[in-house]
């Protein structure tokens, strides 16, 4: 499911000129500072903040884990948002449709639009953020492999790109 989320990010990157343009801009900088090698380390990638944010928009529009991650409700039951709940009652939530509501994300939900992250505002940033972990779970039932999943992505996209930038300046020379 990452190379899913890989790929429609990109694919929302490049037919977004306005997108594209920014990341290759960041990009071209950071290769001329020379504070990139080929491949691209994790930590260099993360020093991208436009990059990290398409990153985590791929990520918020188009979810590793789609399917809707269900709990059952331990002994002795739950409350959960002052609801009581019995125990042995399953739970639901569903990660794609929680990372579309404009309420956290603000504007259109369904948009690619990587500046939201890029806020300076802490309180919205943070509840973003919080809402966005939701997508590999939490708890006992946290994906593993949450971290080598987001480096993936952001090294992927930055090859991708850094190679289409070298190909279109090596026919603009």
């Amino acid at each position: 499911m990452t190379s899913n989320s890989a790929q429609l990010t990109l694919w929302c990157i490049i037919t977004n000129p306005q997108v594209y343009n920014t990341l290759c801009a960041e990009i071209r900088r950071a290769v001329a500072r020379g504070d990139i090698s080929y491949p691209v380390r994790d930590c260099e990638a993360k020093q991208c903040m436009y990059l990290q944010a398409c990153v985590l928009e791929g990520l918020r529009r188009f979810p590793p884990l789609r399917e809707l991650r269900e709990y059952v409700v331990p002994a002795g039951g739950d409350v959960l948002g002052g609801f009581i709940l019995p125990e042995g009652t399953f739970v639901g939530l569903n990660t794609w449709g929680l990372q579309l509501y404009a309420g956290v994300y603000g504007g259109n939900g369904k948009a690619f639009r990587p500046e939201r992250w890029l806020t300076e505002d802490l309180e919205t940033l943070h509840d973003m953020y919080r809402k966005h972990s939701l997508l590999f779970c939490h708890g006992a039932t946290k994906c593993l492999g949450a971290p080598i999943v987001t480096m993936s992505i952001a090294k992927v996209i930055f090859e991708v790109s850094f190679h289409l930038v070298s190909f279109y300046a090596y026919f603009e020379a």
